[in-house]
């Protein structure tokens, strides 16, 4: 049995010690079947914001911190449901790139309360997918999501937000597997 939390962060530039975290989406998938998710919005309280960020994730800062969770209460949040979910395990995060979006996380939960939570074997469809492509088993001319999305008809309501990513991020993970076993191109 595979059990993974996918994530996905949506922020307000490239740096975690110094932008913000606006959203993250957490999708509980076992076995190719997602069993909960969750779409938390985190209010940008002055950490740096950066226009083209929100150009390309489509957020309204304004609106978004109007409704969003402060901070220390949007990690205390994302504990709780994690640890109902997984009680007294740490989930194996996973999700496209995924090194980008566990470096925020880090800074919202802190690194003591991040390593009570989070597994440490983190799985990155980024990584597999340059895998398969060097394996010659997918073409595609570069690794991103929205690449990956479209050649295997991967389909977003909301691309580049947070949960529809990490929703196609896990379904990604099921075409990946699918690959490497043989059973589709």
């Amino acid at each position: 049995m595979t059990d993974l939390l996918f994530l996905d962060v949506e922020t307000g530039g490239l740096s975690p010690a110094t932008d913000a975290l606006l959203e993250v989406g957490l999708v509980h998938w076992r076995d190719g079947a997602v069993l909960d998710t969750l779409n938390l919005s985190i209010r940008s309280d002055g950490r740096r914001v950066d226009p083209e960020a929100l150009r390309v994730n489509g957020i309204d800062v304004a609106a978004h911190d109007r409704t969003a969770r402060h901070p220390i209460h949007a990690a205390a949040y994302l504990c709780t449901w994690i640890g109902t979910r997984w009680p007294g395990m740490r989930p194996d995060p996973a999700g496209h790139n995924v090194p980008f979006d566990l470096g925020f996380l880090q800074v919202l939960l802190g690194r003591e309360r991040y390593g009570r939570v989070l597994g440490r074997r983190a799985v990155d469809t980024c990584a597999i997918l340059r895998f398969v492509c060097e394996a010659e088993l997918v073409t595609l001319p570069r690794h991103s999501l929205d690449m990956a999305c479209a050649h295997f008809g991967i389909r977003r309501e909301r691309a580049h937000r947070a949960l529809d990513d990490a929703l196609a991020a896990a379904e990604l993970y099921g075409h990946l597997l699918a690959v490497v076993r043989g059973r589709a191109a």
